[in-house]
């Protein structure tokens, strides 16, 4: 009896290890208590990685359109199609450059070079060239190419990082969680230095083309602030180099495309590619038209171009701070997923119930606080996903990350393209078009987000 006993105990055991074997490398740690070895310095040095793209993407978002059509006198269709053409190049080389981030080179490196491809680029996107002629444009497309393709590297190069610093989920939560902390709190700062700047327009028009001046100062103060955090990012952060498997069962070429044809027939990843795609769209098309809306209702404060992303940003930081709290406790991310919907939904809502032609402000404030809460909630929840998807495969990281925001990329420019495209054509003409975009556009996305959660097995999105 002792023998048998003994024979089903290994069997058991066995058949445990089999079933870990199988199980996402990121499930795992629920029921390990492994210590965890990453520093306060290393994530918050990792967190500092990504500054530059959080700084500039928002002043992007936010004033890149409004400055070609009001500022440069650019037409709206052909500002929107620049818009596209940004969004088409990152969204064209984040693939490329996730594979070449993954085969060759350092990740800070390549972090590096996305830096240096940035601050040569971005600030001549928000110059005025005082020339209203037909060839105007064209002054523009370079600086988006280059910055789009600095931009790419950067994210994804950092990216990639979170499974390398760390196999466990609670890990590499919490560094998703900071790196969205940083991210809000980079721009609350840059909005605090446009609403100073910004402010100063004269009444009865938010923006005039001799404001050129204050985008430029404004994305020359925020190329500064981001080079200095990579600075200290390239010199505080200790990245362990990724896991290689053995020669020939990785750095055969067949093998290698054998493996990327099997990542891109996984159809776990275009659920978990479409989730963040609608988290990010959401994000950016507030970020684009909220001063669109606020131009479109006749205020006069112009400080309010600065104070409604300011109001949402504060939001968002103090719900992700909240989000990295939950990660240090056992969280399913469809709870979490679910919530930051519903925030999303409330804000869509306040966007309906905002009166026109009025200096009350105050339901665009309550909407921008809703879309921060519900866009921190959403995106840092999407991206916990991702980690969560890739699991063991951290040599391939950079490409699934380059697959997975693809996506929201080349989505993005398009949605901005056709919204405005159909505003100038007067397809759909109405007084309060921007308010219908905010209300039903985003109200869609976030309805399809929330869609595609509930398709995706739960195995991809547990959480610690």
């Amino acid at each position: 009896m002792t023998d048998e006993k003994i024979e089903n105990e290994i069997s058991e055991f066995a058949k445990k290890l089999q079933e870990n074997e199988n199980e996402p490398l990121l499930s795992r740690e629920k029921n390990q208590q492994i210590p965890r070895n990453l520093s306060t310095l290393q994530k918050l040095s990792f967190g500092l990685g990504h500054v530059i793209n959080d700084i500039l993407g928002v002043l992007w978002f936010s004033y890149a359109l409004i400055f070609l059509q009001i500022v440069a006198r650019i037409p709206p269709t052909i500002s929107a199609l620049l818009m596209f053409l940004g969004q088409f190049t990152d969204a064209a080389a984040t693939p490329f450059i996730g594979i070449l981030i993954d085969k060759f080179g350092s990740k800070k490196r390549w972090n590096a070079a996305g830096v240096i491809l940035i601050a040569s680029s971005f600030p001549f996107i928000f110059h005025n060239w005082n020339d209203a002629l037909w060839y105007m444009p064209f002054y523009y497309i370079l600086p988006i190419i280059i910055f789009q393709i600095g931009w790419a590297t950067v994210q994804i190069s950092h990216l990639s990082m979170i499974p390398d610093m760390t196999i466990f989920l609670q890990e590499r939560a919490e560094l998703t969680s900071l790196r969205y902390i940083i991210f809000v709190c980079s721009n609350i700062t840059i909005y605090i230095v446009a609403y100073f700047i910004l402010q100063e327009s004269k009444m009865g028009a938010l923006i005039e083309p001799r404001d050129g001046w204050k985008f430029e100062v404004v994305a020359i103060i925020a190329v500064s602030i981001g080079v200095i955090c990579s600075i200290f990012f390239q010199s505080a952060l200790k990245v362990p180099p990724t896991q290689k498997k053995s020669k020939s069962a990785f750095n055969t070429a067949i093998q290698t495309w054998r493996k990327l044809y099997e990542i891109c027939s996984s159809s776990k990843l275009y659920l978990v590619a479409f989730i963040h795609t609608t988290s990010r769209l959401f994000h950016s098309l507030n970020l684009t038209y909220i001063p669109f809306l606020i131009n479109e209702t006749n205020m006069k404060n112009s400080g309010i171009l600065a104070g409604a992303p300011f109001f949402n940003f504060t939001a968002a930081l103090l719900s992700s701070v909240i989000v990295n709290l939950l990660s240090k406790k056992y969280v399913n991310n469809k709870i979490m997923f679910t919530a930051g919907t519903t925030f999303a939904l409330l804000s869509c809502v306040c966007v309906y119930l905002d009166p026109s032609n009025s200096d009350d402000a105050g339901y665009i404030y309550s909407a921008s606080v809703f879309c921060g809460i519900g866009s921190a909630m959403t995106v840092i929840t999407s991206l916990c996903i991702a980690a969560n998807y890739i699991g063991k495969d951290t040599e391939y990281g950079a490409f699934i990350y380059g697959l997975i925001t693809f996506s929201d990329k080349i989505l993005t420019g398009l949605i901005i393209f056709s919204i405005e495209s159909l505003k100038s054509s007067n397809i759909i003409s109405s007084e309060h078009y921007y308010k219908f975009v905010l209300t039903f556009v985003n109200a869609t996305l976030t309805m399809l987000g929330y869609i595609f959660l509930l398709l995706l097995p739960s195995s991809v999105c547990y959480s610690t």
